[in-house]
């Protein structure tokens, strides 16, 4: 795909901030803490009984509620005590809640309201000392709405500040646990103490709170059962410098998205689940296996013989509008393959002896017919005999304006535990071309795909509606590991969409540095409701690009799709790692016609190791061009800053709409957040994002106060932060950090670091 042009020599293409699909943190008010001592028998109390590690004699259990609704979230804390009732904080404890319908724990004690009402007992253990305290929660099967339940409200204020007198706006927008807006719940505005300010609703979004004394006021909005607040400072005219207020960005309240627009998630997925067949018919070694695919019929199991090799080109016709499945698998059992949900590698699919589909031709060994659909393969190699450039190993879909309507789009396509390959030496461009529907790659390994020859890719699609699925996967490749867009789509305002990338190891390994072209890992053109999530992303350096490991933009490519646009983008829960350069985001940096990019929501990452030899690079976490609007950066933990010239953020070109940046450990590098001629901090935020929200970070290493907005801290190193074990890679925060419950949504800044490990547990696998 074309290089990204730079701007002034520093870095150009997307960051990519927000990718939304985060779980929201409880979006109550914050009550004052319920605290359940427990009770005690006089002999419990005898010192002389007590034996265990840490002394734990009992636990205080706190919650900032003990009442909660479907979806919402309360925070429990236990803290071990001695026989004196001094804390101890050194003793783990673990959590526990029963029954789990009515609410779950996290090990971490963030409790979430279930499917059913009733009482639930939520119990810490430490030393193996048990307290247990009781929390209600009301089921929400429907709401207002008449159907999501309210999760949230993300409220803004004109103003926090007032002087006796003064007035100004709130307003909110109701949002579902998914954080897509709501219509039709009216939000209901209300003060405490009301001799501080008061308030009166005007619409079903909008109120006006208006300065009556002296002190500060929390404001309340209650949509159906839940309430959010935002706390109000009134001021005497007579203590204020020159009588102005003091003027908040827009979004300032407190909300996950600030004034942003959140990225909408995937609305469709695919179903992989293995079908049941109605008939199994044996290919022998040797046999012609296209001739068994043309007689092959729906519910058709095409078992091809262990260790056979079939070469050709293998073309999968159109069979009707049938929903029964052909699959064509090797003739072993799952024990043998490896159940679903274990990944294939090279050498499982050596020591299973898999059947190998191999190709004789450039253009790869399968293909499809249009509308052709409901094909599986399980368990089978894929390769080719051919020794020049390669175009693509398994091609579903058609790229020609053949293809121009939807009913004509392959579709219903999945390929499962299978190995697809080149060898060391080989060219390919394309180890999965997908210009199809209902397409998904799971439990397998797609490698060796590179090329010197033109751009390649373990999968890309330009041509394909979706939605696509790629899952516990393996996938190296060159140019961009994982790609949408790039060429041209020949339906009018077709996209690709619901894209689900969801625990793979996506990776291009350093031997190939010199020997194989290198772009990027991620790359998006041309792509709609994209979630990322979960996966282990690593290998990038410069080269044939500048070395971003996510360039995300909107890009017509040949000039004939101006409804191209990249837009509703979730990065959430990966581990991206040594790498020359983070996120480059763009809204169309070419000279064709395209729908700018938008509403990026990118949380929860953990960034290790970036810009350093061999993943050299400029060391940029976040590169943003004009024209985005809607990013949301949060909650993110970066904790390298290398490369030739590294930055948190680096602005090329201006006019970002609705930047919101908060709750993320950063590295400063050499500039901080700065723009092409203009100050670093505060200054490039005005002049390149004006109305950007900058609030609740941690810049480590660099950057001073005065030179930022309020509200953010400036370590001086990472290991003042206090994470539970910094150089053996636990960024988690102990109990004993400052900056626990220090973000801006009330969650401790930086990454969900349990989430994140629990996602991308086992992801990186042998082969």
């Amino acid at each position: 795909m074309l290089p990204i042009i730079r701007t002034i020599r520093k870095i150009v293409p997307p960051v990519l901030v927000g990718l939304q699909a985060m779980v929201l943190a409880s979006c109550e008010p914050v009550q004052p803490l319920l605290v359940q001592q427990p009770s005690f028998s006089a002999d419990s109390l005898d010192p002389s009984r007590y034996t265990s590690q840490y002394g734990v004699h009992y636990i205080t259990i706190t919650t900032t509620d003990s009442t909660l609704t479907t979806g919402q979230q309360v925070q429990a804390t236990g803290i071990p005590r001695d026989y004196y009732g001094n804390p101890l904080m050194q003793a783990p404890v673990s959590w526990s809640i029963s029954p789990t319908n009515v609410a779950t724990i996290s090990s971490t004690g963030l409790i979430t309201g279930g499917s059913t009402s009733g009482t639930a007992t939520v119990s810490a253990t430490a030393d193996g000392v048990t307290r247990s305290m009781t929390i209600t929660n009301t089921a929400s099967t429907s709401s207002q709405s008449g159907g999501a339940p309210v999760h949230m409200i993300s409220i803004s204020a004109n103003a926090t500040q007032l002087k006796i007198g003064q007035a100004t706006q709130v307003s909110g927008v109701v949002r579902d646990v998914n954080g897509t807006p709501i219509a039709n719940v009216p939000i209901t505005w209300t003060t405490s103490p009301v001799t501080v300010a008061t308030a009166v609703t005007n619409s079903a979004t909008a109120g006006t709170v208006t300065g009556k004394g002296v002190g500060t006021a929390i404001v309340y909005a209650k949509a159906d059962t839940v309430t959010r607040q935002i706390t109000i400072t009134v001021i005497d005219s007579a203590t204020t410098s020159g009588g102005s207020t003091t003027p908040v960005p827009p979004g300032a309240t407190g909300g996950s998205y600030g004034s942003a627009t959140a990225a909408t998630l995937p609305q469709a997925t695919v179903n992989t689940a293995y079908p049941s067949m109605s008939r199994q018919v044996r290919v022998p070694a040797g046999a012609n296996l296209q001739t068994y695919i043309n007689n092959a019929q729906p519910g058709d199991e095409l078992l091809l013989a262990p260790g056979a090799t079939y070469t050709g080109q293998f073309t999968l016709p159109n069979k009707g509008s049938s929903s029964q499945w052909i699959v064509i698998r090797t003739d072993l059992s799952d024990a043998t393959i490896g159940y679903p949900g274990t990944r294939m590698t090279p050498s499982r699919a050596a020591s299973a002896n898999l059947a190998k589909i191999m190709g004789n031709t450039w253009f790869g060994p399968i293909s499809t017919d249009l509308a052709a659909n409901h094909y599986r393969f399980t368990g089978v190699e894929f390769g080719s005999a051919v020794t020049g450039d390669l175009n693509a190993i398994v091609r579903f879909g058609d790229a020609s304006s053949a293809q121009n309507t939807i009913a004509s789009i392959a579709n219903n396509l999945i390929l499962d535990r299978v190995y697809i390959h080149a060898t060391p030496t080989q060219s390919v461009r394309r180890c999965v071309l997908a210009n199809s529907a209902s397409t998904a790659v799971i439990d397998s390994w797609l490698g060796d795909c590179h090329s010197s020859y033109g751009d390649s890719q373990a999968f890309v699609s330009w041509n394909g509606s979706g939605p696509f699925l790629i899952q516990n996967s393996h996938l190296e490749a060159g140019h961009e590991v994982v790609m949408f867009g790039g060429g041209s789509a020949t339906i009018q305002n077709l996209s690709p969409s619901d894209i689900t990338i969801r625990g793979n190891h996506i990776m291009r390994p350093t031997a190939w540095k010199g020997v194989w072209q290198a772009k990027n890992l991620i790359e998006s053109k041309h792509a709609k409701r994209m979630l990322i999530e979960g996966n282990v992303i690593e290998g990038e350096w410069q080269d044939a690009q500048v070395g971003f490991a996510f360039v995300l933009k909107s890009e017509n490519q040949n000039g004939d799709n101006p409804w191209t646009q990249t837009a509703d983008v979730t990065i959430r829960y990966n581990k991206i790692r040594n790498v020359g350069s983070v996120f480059n985001l763009a809204a169309n940096p070419a000279a064709t016609t395209a729908i700018p990019a938008a509403r990026f929501v990118i949380t929860d990452n953990v960034i290790e190791n970036v810009g350093s030899s061999p993943y050299t690079g400029e060391g940029r976490t976040f590169q943003l061009l004009s024209g985005l609007s809607d990013v949301v950066l949060m909650h993110n933990t970066v904790t390298s800053g290398g490369g030739t010239a590294p930055a948190t953020i680096y602005y090329g070109g201006g006019g970002i709409s609705r930047l919101v940046i908060h709750s993320n450990i950063l590295q400063h590098g050499n500039v901080g957040v700065k723009g092409d001629a203009t100050g670093e901090g505060t200054a490039s935020l005005t002049t390149f994002s004006p109305g950007y929200l900058y609030t609740n970070n941690a810049m480590v290493n660099g950057g001073t106060a005065s030179a930022y907005p309020a509200n953010n801290y400036f370590p001086g190193a990472l290991s003042n932060l206090g994470f539970i074990n910094l150089s053996g890679g636990n960024y988690q925060l102990s109990t004993s950090s400052t900056y626990l419950n220090k973000g801006y949504d009330g969650r401790d800044i930086g990454a969900d670091i349990n989430t994140v490990n629990s996602k991308t547990n086992n992801v990186v696998v042998g082969p």
